[in-house]
Formats: structure tokens, C-alpha cells, sequence
């Protein structure tokens, strides 16, 4: 018997009365979040970013008070929200902020470094993709400043499209595709750790924690392809994690398409990310199978995916990253085995920038140092808490043990050769670094009335995060690059005055494009990008080798007839030896000091030559025509 709730009468009545009603006027319901004291923060950080731009302004004019105000800047963009993340008040909406209000900050400090062109190493040979994409719209054309970038397409490709989409030029959608990345990557870590912590007070502290990488301010801030795969690897992470969670199939298998689509846009963008990716997927299955057996999923089809895709790449279009990285890997590797055996005297740390004459100034060695101390410090708290509370997800697991492998890693900076190898593992291996410090400084947060007043123990935290912060950004750069200089355009690691560009705008002009020109890396990196010409450089064809000869031997005469040279580009400044970015001397036995001039000799020898023409002079660069001394047709 039906009730009088639910009586036929009343049914039809309340349906009738549904539908002889006026229809009611649509309604904006406004979402208040909760953004508490963001206002402020995000206020806090913008004078500290205009305190950046000052200090910028007078490093170009060569003004001699431009460290103070770049240091101030840096504090107030790190310091202000780190203090507010490390309350307990904050909701997770005004955590979210904060953390966003931090990366944005941090990365417009790049953007203000160079803000009206691509500057740094990297960034040129990527613009050289975009630009060709653009102009014959195919990828994988050959790159001559960087030769591996073509084969993982994906930056290029996204770039191009944003640029004939909105109708940017393609800097200005470079930097587009860089910021978004830049938020999409610490986004990701956030909900990742939140996940796998259910606090998003912890999730706030790891994002923040994470810009203290010593890459995080400019190398992962540049328009670069591994800046586009590394959010990219978190989304892959974050799904999987995701996907053990979901209450339903459709939304499992959701997740897991979306894992299997972001993996794959991994494999063709970046090489090592992709290795890295594959790495973790892994790891997480053998530490799942360990500590749960099978009553946790394992991501094995994900890893199974990834790595397929990984090998199908490399086996039918990459297969040339294997002399790329072993070009770097296997003299670390000796390098590392000849200083554990005594064969080999460590690096001197801050050394290279002593030899330029600029040497890193005492307080700042003292904040590097200090940081790797506060590190080594945490890190023990933030294992006992994760071994107590984090065992329940492989993932946490994962990055406990990265942030563990972290500092054993760093002894690779005591050589020149395998420097760069653990400065590129920073920002794979920091993450577990942070999440490790987050674990620590949230268990060192009041819990009583009783204990210290709470906001004298968040300064002190916000002290202690803050030092590893500024050690980041004192071992990021060299002394000497870390502030821009005088109307001055860094590539490669050395400062190339107007007249490199200059002439990169001068050569498509009055030489055409695509002409083979000889010549050092810095002025190949412009003159490709800027210039639309086939450089060679460095010293796998015998380029720089060429270049420092001071007679034209017969040796001299080889090269240029194997790289067919129409042109001779010689710089008279010498190249600085810059173990971060690569770029080794031109010749002689060490490092140039600023503003040594490469010996007269080394220009003598081509003018002396009959067969060559000397076509332009801008003071420190000569541009010769050598196509009769190598053997190719005459210049147009």
C-alpha cells in the first residue's frame, strides 16, 4: 500500500505544479574561496619582484648597488609566502595561491633576466626548431646548434601551434609554453602529495620547498624541452596515484588513459625525463610487489606502456641520444672513478669563477654550504616520519628514497667531468629532498599552547627553508651571470655584445640563408637562430681547433673542406670555460679573464691568405670568405 508521501494523487499534482510554473530566472551562483591572507602575500611579492627588476636595471647600467636589491627581491618573493604556508590557518584554496603566487614570482625573475629575446644556450637552439617548424611546417629538420633537440619534437611542436594560433611571435610563445609549464609542474606536486598525505598543509610545504632546487630559478625556467616533460611526468604520476583511489572502473580507466597519454607526450619530448619516468614506474612496481604483494595494484601496465614507447622511439628515430649521453656520461663516470681511487684531485667548487675574476663572495659560499648542512640536517627527522606514517603508497616510498640518494649524488660536483651530471639530476631528485624537509618541518610544528608561541617557531622554519632556498639560487649561476650585464646578450655561458646579434640580423641580408660558416659556439648559436645559417662549431669536426691554429696548415685547409665553409666567422674575444652550460675554452691553457682578446696571429694567418676575403669587420668579429680555401663554389 502506498503512503500518503508517496500517493498517485500527490505525484501528478506536484509534477503538474512543476510544469504549469514560470521558469525562473538563470542565477550566477559565485564560488567564495577562501583566500586569506594572499592578498597581502601576493602584494609582498610583487615589491619583492620590482626590487628584482631594480637590481636588473642597474646591472645593466653597470650601477655598483645592483646585489643588494636582487637579494632583498628574492627574500621577499620566497620569504612571505613560505611564512604563511607554514601556518596552520591557511585553507587549501589560499595554499593553492600561495604557491602559485611563489612559482609565478620565481619565474617572471627569469623572464625579467632577458625579457625581449632568448638568451641562454638552450633556449636559442629550441628557438631554431620552432622558428623552422614555422617556416616549412615539418619536423625533425637537422639542428647545427644542438642535434639531438629535433628528434623529441614535442616543444617545438606545442610552440609553433601556440604561435600560429594566437599569432605571437614565437619568443613571446616560447615564454607562454615555459610559464604554463613552469605552474602545470608544481600544481602537480601539490595534488601528488596531497594525495598520497591527505594534508594539504604538507603539499603547500613540499611545492615551496621544491624551488629551493638549485635549477629551479633559471636552468628549469628556460624555454626548454625537458621544462615541458617534467610536468608532463608528474600528470603520469598524479593519474597513477589517482587511479588507485578511484571508486569506479569508468573513472579508473579514465585515469589510466590519461596516464598512457601524457607517458607517451613524455617519450617525444624530453630523453632523459623519458628514462626517469620509466625509472619511477618501475621502481614503484618492485616496491609495491615488496611491501604490499599483491593486495596493492602495481602500475605495471603503465610501465609497460611507457617503456615500449621509450624503446620504439629510440630504436626507429632517437637512436643517436646514445652518443649524445654517452658524450657526457662516460667521462663523469672515469672521472668519478678516478677520484675515488685518488688518481684525480677534487674540483674546487667555487673555482671556475675565481679564475674569471669573479670570484663568489664569502657570505655566499657560506649560504651554499649552509643549505647542503640544513639539508643533511633534515633529512633524518623527514626518513623517520616518512618510514612511520608514508610506507602505505609505493610512491612515497620512491620519493623518500630519492631524497636519500640526493646528497651521495652531489660528490659528483667535486669533478669537472661529472659536474653536470649532478647539477642536471637536481631537479628528478629534489622532489624526494622536499618531500623529505616537508615530512620533517611539519613534525617540527607547535602542538600545544604550551610549546614555543607558534609564530616564533614559523619564523624559524621559514629561517631554516629560506637559507636552502638562497643556497639554491647562490649555486644556480655563476656570480657573474647571475645578474644581467650592460646591454649585453648571454649565450652558451659568455657575454656576446650587440654586434653578435648584430651581425646574426646582418648575414641572411647581404649572405643569404643556409650558408656553412665555421665558427665559435656562441656566435653558431645566434648565428642559427637569428641568422638562418648552417654553423658548425666545437670540437667534433676539428672547428675549434681550426679556429685557435695560428698558421693555415694544411690541417686548417681539411676541416674547412669537410664542413664544405663558405665562410669563416672569427670573434676576437676568447670563450670562457663555463662547466655549467658546457662551453670550454677556445684555446690556451685556461680560462680567459674578461675582456682578453684571442692573440692577433690567429686573425693573421686568413688575412694573409690570397684565396680569402675579408667581407666584415664589426671590431671583434670578422667575417671571412674562405669558399676558394675549402673548395666550395663562390659566395653569391
Amino acid at each position: 500500500m502506498l503512503t500518503e508521501r508517496h500517493s498517485p494523487r500527490r505525484t501528478v499534482a506536484g509534477v503538474a505544479a512543476i510544469l504549469e510554473a514560470k521558469p525562473r530566472e538563470p542565477t550566477l551562483e559565485i564560488v567564495r574561496l577562501n583566500l586569506g591572507h594572499m592578498p597581502v602575500i601576493s602584494v609582498l611579492s610583487a615589491v619583492g619582484f620590482a626590487l628584482v627588476a631594480v637590481a636588473f636595471y642597474a646591472s645593466r647600467r653597470q650601477l655598483g648597488w645592483a646585489e643588494p636589491p636582487f637579494w632583498i627581491g628574492m627574500v621577499l618573493i620566497a620569504g612571505a609566502p613560505l611564512v604563511r604556508l607554514l601556518a596552520a590557518s591557511p585553507s587549501r584554496a589560499e595554499r593553492i595561491g600561495l604557491v602559485l603566487v611563489l612559482t609565478i614570482g620565481l619565474y617572471l625573475v627569469k623572464v625579467a633576466y632577458s625579457p625581449v629575446a632568448f638568451t641562454f644556450p638552450d633556449e636559442l637552439a629550441h628557438d631554431y626548431n620552432v622558428r623552422w617548424v614555422l617556416q616549412t611546417g615539418h619536423l625533425f629538420q637537422p639542428n647545427p646548434v644542438l642535434a639531438i633537440t629535433p628528434l623529441y619534437p614535442a616543444l617545438s611542436t606545442v610552440t609553433a601551434a601556440v604561435a600560429s594560433t594566437t599569432g605571437l611571435p614565437d619568443f613571446h610563445s616560447g615564454l607562454l609554453v615555459s610559464g604554463v609549464a613552469r605552474i602545470l609542474l608544481v600544481l602537480g606536486l601539490f595534488f601528488l602529495v596531497e594525495r598520497l598525505t591527505l594534508s594539504a598543509r604538507m603539499a603547500g610545504l613540499v611545492a615551496a620547498l621544491y624551488t629551493a632546487n638549485p635549477n629551479y630559478l633559471f636552468y628549469s625556467a628556460e624555454f626548454g624541452y625537458e621544462s615541458l616533460a617534467l610536468p608532463l611526468s608528474g600528470l603520469v604520476l598524479l593519474a597513477a596515484v589517482r587511479r588507485d583511489a578511484a571508486p569506479a572502473p569508468g573513472v579508473r580507466t579514465g585515469w589510466t588513459v590519461l596516464a598512457i597519454l601524457a607517458g607517451l607526450c613524455v617519450v617525444i619530448t624530453h630523453h632523459l625525463t623519458s628514462y626517469a619516468l620509466v625509472g619511477a614506474l618501475w621502481a614503484m612496481v618492485g616496491l609495491s610487489l615488496v611491501t604490499h604483494g599483491r593486495a596493492r595494484p602495481a602500475p605495471w601496465d603503465l610501465a609497460v606502456i611507457v617503456t615500449l614507447g621509450v624503446a620504439a622511439w629510440f630504436a626507429l628515430v632517437a637512436s643517436s641520444t646514445w652518443l649524445y649521453l654517452s658524450a657526457v656520461l662516460g667521462p663523469a663516470s672515469l672521472s668519478l672513478l678516478a677520484l675515488l681511487t685518488r688518481q684525480q684531485a677534487p674540483r674546487q667548487v667555487f673555482d671556475p669563477a675565481a679564475a674569471l675574476g669573479t670570484a663568489t663572495p664569502v657570505w655566499q659560499e657560506a649560504f651554499a654550504f649552509g643549505s647542503i648542512l640544513l639539508i643533511v640536517i633534515g633529512l633524518p627527522v623527514g626518513v623517520l616520519h616518512w618510514w612511520r606514517g608514508s610506507r602505505r603508497h609505493s610512491l612515497a616510498l620512491l620519493l623518500g628514497l630519492a631524497g636519500l640518494v640526493y646528497i651521495p649524488v652531489q660528490v659528483l660536483r667535486l669533478t669537472p667531468a661529472s659536474w653536470e651530471t649532478a647539477n642536471r639530476s637536481s631537479e628528478f631528485l629534489f622532489a624526494g629532498v622536499a618531500f623529505l624537509l616537508g615530512l620533517a618541518v611539519t613534525a617540527a610544528q607547535p602542538r600545544s599552547p604550551e610549546d614555543i608561541p607558534g609564530w616564533l617557531r614559523r619564523v624559524g622554519l621559514a629561517a631554516y627553508i629560506l637559507v636552502i632556498f638562497l643556497g639554491g639560487v647562490v649555486v644556480s649561476w655563476r656570480p657573474d651571470l647571475r645578474l644581467p650585464r650592460a646591454y649585453e646578450t648571454l649565450a652558451a655561458g659568455r657575454i656576446i655584445e650587440p654586434e653578435g646579434v648584430v651581425l646574426a640580423d646582418w648575414a641572411p641580408k647581404f649572405l643569404g640563408v643556409n650558408n656553412s660558416i665555421a665558427t665559435d659556439e656562441s656566435n653558431a648559436m645566434l648565428l642559427a637562430t637569428y641568422g638562418e645559417q648552417d654553423p658548425w662549431s666545437g670540437s667534433a669536426n676539428g672547428i675549434r681547433s681550426m679556429l685557435g691554429a695560428p698558421t693555415v696548415d694544411p690541417s686548417v685547409r681539411t676541416i674547412l673542406a669537410g664542413v664544405r665553409a663558405r665562410y669563416v666567422v672569427l670573434d676576437r674575444r676568447l670563450q670562457s670555460a663555463d662547466h655549467l652550460v658546457g662551453i670550454y675554452p677556445l684555446a690556451g691553457p685556461g680560462p680567459a679573464q674578461p675582456g682578453q682578446l684571442v692573440d692577433p696571429t690567429i686573425f693573421a694567418k686568413f688575412d694573409a691568405q690570397p684565396e680569402v676575403s675579408r667581407i666584415a669587420d664589426t671590431g671583434n668579429i670578422v667575417v671571412y670568405d674562405v669558399s676558394r680555401l675549402s673548395g666550395v663554389n663562390a659566395s653569391p
